[in-house]
């Protein structure tokens, strides 16, 4: 920040195509002067930096992102991780409007507001109203990448203009986070406008008539895309604290979609054990993004994940635990 502050952040960079790859399109940082965010490591400190990017591709192109889910978050000797996934606003293409591509969560309980009056909590009221229940949220508007993978997403039928990128999942966090930035798509001749205007000409003259005067064409040096966005900082730390708090995550791939629907059921609370121990782990939920559980209908060949909450490392690496869901029992793991 232009104090000094350190506000964490997330962001995108654009890396190398794939070998044997050509492509028109190009990607950038929107700020060129921005220093590349570099992790600390044994012996160097952090370098901080963060820029939106702008991607520029003509139009009548498919657009293909690739993108790489690096979204893993050190918590004490363990790691937790988040999906996420793309959109672009305005844009139809990467899953978005794909409604088996499309992932829920459980929306947060309500059910202990109290209030004599009003729907709200009220210091000193008693309990008289009962929020009804809410269906799940959506947690990925579009095809969701897992942590650690990497996913081809592409725009089919591209419509030239700018346009902005952002995260489609959680978008009320990852967004602030940092996960935006910018799709140009330029323009091209068409049937109905045969001739699009010179470069550096953003509105061509119009020639005088009759009865009207001559318009002077609006030209311009430079063309420049710009990003308006704001950065909150106790947002953007409380977020950071969340994924970097210690917890237990557990991912598991389906081979019998029918046979693994309890562990998606949104009704079903997961429950990990350590009967050794008497140690009963539940998966956290935060206000603005919900349980750290994946619920949509499990698909044959993908794996699915879920968190559960380890404040002060009860469980260790070598424990032997029980996951627990509804009838589902699955006895004697250990701890990885």
């Amino acid at each position: 920040m232009p104090d000094g502050t350190v506000v964490p952040m997330w962001g995108y960079t654009c890396g190398a195509l794939a070998t044997g790859v050509t492509s028109t399109a190009t990607c950038l940082a929107l700020n060129p002067n921005a220093p590349v965010a570099v992790p600390a490591t044994a012996t160097t400190a952090a370098v901080p930096g963060w820029s939106p990017v702008v991607i520029t591709i003509p139009t009548g192109q498919a657009l293909t992102i690739n993108l790489t889910n690096s979204l893993s978050f050190t918590a004490g000797t363990g790691t937790n991780t988040v999906p996420t996934s793309i959109m672009i606003v305005g844009q139809v293409g990467g899953g978005l409007g794909v409604l088996a591509q499309r992932t829920t969560t459980l929306s947060p309980d309500h059910s202990n507001l109290v209030s004599s009056t009003v729907p709200w909590p009220v210091a000193g009221s008693t309990k008289a109203f009962t929020p009804p229940p809410q269906g799940a949220r959506v947690q990925s508007f579009s095809t969701e990448v897992a942590p650690g993978a990497t996913t081809a997403l592409t725009w089919a039928a591209l419509r030239p203009g700018t346009y902005l990128i952002e995260s489609g999942t959680h978008p009320s966090i990852q967004v602030p986070m940092g996960l935006y930035g910018i799709l140009v798509v330029t323009p091209t001749a068409t049937a109905a406008c045969t001739t699009t205007a010179p470069a550096g000409t953003a509105y061509p003259g119009v020639l005088a008539t009759a009865t009207t005067p001559a318009v002077p064409a609006v030209t311009y040096n430079a063309e420049l895309p710009l990003a308006f966005g704001e950065i909150d900082p106790v947002q953007n730390k409380s977020v950071q604290t969340a994924v970097s708090t210690s917890g237990f995550s557990e991912t598991y791939h389906v081979i019998d979609a029918d046979k693994a629907k309890t562990l998606n059921d949104k009704q079903l609370e997961p429950a990990l054990i350590d009967p050794e121990k008497g140690v009963k782990l539940v998966v956290p939920s935060l206000e603005k993004i919900g349980l750290f559980r994946q619920m949509s209908t499990p698909v044959e060949g993908k794996s699915y994940w879920m968190a559960f909450s380890n404040s002060g490392r009860l469980v260790k690496r070598g424990d032997r635990v029980n996951v627990v869901i509804g009838q589902f029992h699955a006895d004697n793991l250990v701890v990885e």
